[in-house]
């Protein structure tokens, strides 16, 4: 059995790495918006694989933004890469649809790294329930270490 300091330690570090993720999923919010066209709007299938038994289909929105006067294409969704990766090909063609080729839209450019934008500033529910679990899952287990440690050092 671990000792009960490295499974605070590790509960610390899951708490930390969780709260960046939550800091990062909105760190979007804070960049400047540019006007963008989109320029291709698909939909991505990757095969099934060993570990992945069906296939998952990507929303593919390629947009072109000119950020510090020069012309940039993107095709990030959010700041997760992997936002959108669902195995509903039709809720994939359904966000799809909404971005149609020649529509004009807004994205937001990183600041210091114009070639860097996203679609949109937020990220999916889904990637901030996943860094949400990961920091309460390490405050359980920091607390759930001090609780062992306690009972085991009890005179």
């Amino acid at each position: 059995m671990l000792p009960a300091s490295i499974l605070f330690v590790l509960g610390a570090a899951m708490v930390a790495f969780g709260a960046y993720g939550l800091w990062w999923t909105r760190s979007a919010r804070r960049w400047p918006q540019v006007e963008a066209r989109v320029v291709e709007a698909s939909v991505c299938e990757q095969p099934a694989i060993a570990r992945v038994p069906h296939s998952l289909y990507t929303p593919v929105i390629r947009f072109e933004y000119i950020a510090h006067g020069h012309m940039h294409v993107g095709d990030r969704l959010t700041i997760v890469s992997s936002d959108f990766q669902t195995a509903d090909v039709k809720q994939a063609e359904a966000f799809v649809a909404g971005y149609p080729p020649g529509m004009r839209t807004t994205v937001r450019v990183k600041p210091g790294a114009p070639s860097v934008a996203v679609l949109q500033a937020d990220a999916s529910a889904r990637a901030m329930q996943h860094y949400a679990a990961i920091a309460l899952s390490g405050c359980l287990l920091a607390f759930m270490s001090v609780v062992v440690n306690n009972l085991l050092h009890a005179p």
